[in-house]
């Protein structure tokens, strides 16, 4: 005689039973398998919650480093096009006003 798992193992169901008794298990469990259901989706949401959570948390804190390292790189740039373009300007200014963008956005 060959046993077989409820087709709702995976929603938390640990019968095993002869295959000929499996219909019978299924018909007179029903309203156990639904509430496995209900269960095992409620705790998929909490996941996706939690998930959705870690997600805005990675962003938020991508975005403080897009928000420090984008000015910057837009600074140097213009203070090297400017130095390429009138090269009697001297460099110390640029890098000095990048250190300080630096700084300033790093401590906020």
């Amino acid at each position: 005689m060959q046993c077989v798992e409820c087709e709702y193992k995976r929603f938390g169901c640990a019968i095993v039973l002869p295959r000929k008794d499996m219909a019978e298990h299924l018909k007179t469990s029903v309203e156990a398998h639904l509430q496995m259901i209900k269960r095992w989706i409620e705790e998929s949401e909490d996941g996706v919650e939690e998930k959705e959570a870690q997600l805005e948390q990675k962003m938020n804190s991508l975005m403080g480093w897009v928000l420090i390292v984008l000015p910057i790189l837009l600074i140097m740039f213009l203070l090297i096009s400017c130095y390429l373009w009138s090269p009697d300007v001297t460099i110390v200014p640029c890098v000095l006003a990048v250190h300080f963008m630096y700084i300033h956005y790093a401590l906020k």
